[in-house]
């Protein structure tokens, strides 16, 4: 049985975008015992909105509405990790119970290194490096392929992920467990494919406040993910609390140093009234991150009241620099205009998603083409072929006239990094800066996301 692998698209963005790690991304120091937040002074309305979503599928990417008027989103992304990946379920509770995620963590010819000393394993063979957690236990390996592949068991011991890791084999459709443990099953298309995706947006309120929030997947996994067990240190400086009837957790970061939990520019101070809150709501992990808010407890009315909300609420929230998913075709199209395409080029792989800011998506489509022609460039050159070589180098080097690219130049560094790719194509090509070798392009550009 296999999972199947889904396009991704690619981001190279103005500012980068935390990548979510084993025990959160921010690390809390110690600080000062203060009282508890208490409940929220005004709970969600008992009817639902006419602008909630009524049915939303479990594994879908919830768009979120802030329920106080005067909010706008203003940055956002949605990502799809493209790896391989199978996910085991062990029980009927499916994840919320013990479960497996079993992925390919880098390409053919990646190399794991087993760091001296650490706890290993045999898996077909091969050393497997060992990470237990308070939650489970994380093996990293390669296989005889050559795969570098990660078996991440929530709730498991090490023999039960070390057996699933062993059955497990990489496939040009994705990954087989054979034979699959009695009393396990694998999770559905769905489900496999959502726990590849995460997503951010950003709203800002028209008297200066800001919140992130950002969706993690996968339960409880994503939870810890996001927060780290409570053994860990990053847990330090965590209030539980109850947000309704969801535990949740607080940090206040307006006593420390660093403060910044929403990224200020340069050595810009801190804009304080910082807090993050991390809430489970079923398959997503909410956290929230916030700047200029007054309170605690203001944090935790604003995510009491936040809910999921229907595509119209959602469009009407979403600032002019914002594409929605619904118009995401149509603006694909228009940034194409005018710009060569490489052979057996499709827009199917970068033309679904959900929403995200005009740089991010002008930053997928032009990658996407930018992989193709460089494929072109860089298999003509090889097989002698100058007539395609000279097609594929005049169409990488018109980037300088790509509408799309002008429009962001000033924005971010992605434009610079296309036209340093065109400098060294039509430079000495004994001059290789890592962007123009082909691993480099694929990596700055996501080449191998694309398809």
């Amino acid at each position: 049985m296999t999972a199947r692998r889904l396009p991704s698209r690619v981001v190279l963005a103005a500012a980068a975008v935390a990548v979510v790690g084993l025990g959160g991304i921010w690390v809390v120091a110690d600080r000062q015992t203060e009282p508890a937040p208490t409940a929220p002074a005004a709970q969600l309305p008992t009817e639902p909105s006419e602008a909630a979503d009524p049915s939303p599928g479990v594994y879908d990417m919830p768009l979120i509405g802030l329920s106080e008027p005067g909010w706008t989103v203003t940055s956002a992304y949605d990502e799809s990790n493209p790896a391989q990946r199978v996910a085991v379920l062990l029980t009927d509770a499916g994840f919320d119970g013990a479960w497996a995620d079993i992925k390919v963590s880098g390409s053919a010819g990646t190399v794991v290194t087993v760091p001296v000393g650490d706890t290993t394993v045999d898996v077909n063979g091969q050393p497997a490096n060992v990470t237990e957690i308070d939650d489970g236990v994380i093996l990293r390996w390669t296989d005889s392929s050559g795969h570098a592949l990660e078996a991440f068991g929530w709730q498991m011991d090490l023999d039960q992920t070390v057996a699933l890791a062993r059955a497990a084999t990489v496939i040009d459709a994705g990954i087989t467990i054979d034979p699959l443990p009695t009393g396990t099953s694998l999770a559905d298309t769905d489900a496999t494919d959502a726990l590849g995706r995460f997503a951010g947006y950003r709203f800002t309120h028209s008297d200066g406040r800001e919140v992130e929030v950002t969706l993690t997947p996968g339960g409880a996994r994503g939870l810890y993910q996001r927060q780290g067990s409570p053994s860990e240190f990053d847990r330090e400086g965590r209030t539980e609390i109850m947000i309704g009837d969801e535990p949740a957790t607080i940090v206040d970061y307006n006593d420390r140093t660093p403060t910044s939990s929403i990224a200020t520019a340069g050595d810009a101070p801190s804009p304080g009234g910082e807090y993050r809150v991390d809430i489970l709501r079923g398959f997503w992990t909410w956290e929230f991150n916030t700047s200029r808010f007054d309170s605690a407890q203001d944090v935790i009315d604003l995510v009491a009241a936040s809910s999921v909300v229907g595509a119209d609420a959602w469009h009407a929230s979403l600032a002019d620099n914002i594409v929605p998913f619904n118009e995401r075709s149509g603006v694909i199209d228009a940034l194409l205009v005018g710009v060569p395409l490489p052979p057996d080029f499709h827009t199917d792989a970068i033309g679904t998603g959900n929403t995200e800011d005009r740089y991010q998506l002008i930053a997928e489509v032009s990658g996407a083409v930018v992989c193709g022609w460089f494929d072109e460039w860089s298999y003509a050159r090889a097989a002698g072929d100058t007539a395609r070589e000279a097609t594929a180098e005049a169409a990488i080097t018109s980037s300088r006239d790509w509408s799309m690219l002008n429009e962001i130049a000033d924005q971010g560094g992605l434009a610079q990094v296309v036209w340093g790719l065109v400098d060294h194509i039509n430079a000495d090509p004994g001059d290789t800066p890592a962007v123009s070798t082909p691993d480099g392009v694929r990596s700055t550009f996501g080449c191998d996301d694309i398809g």
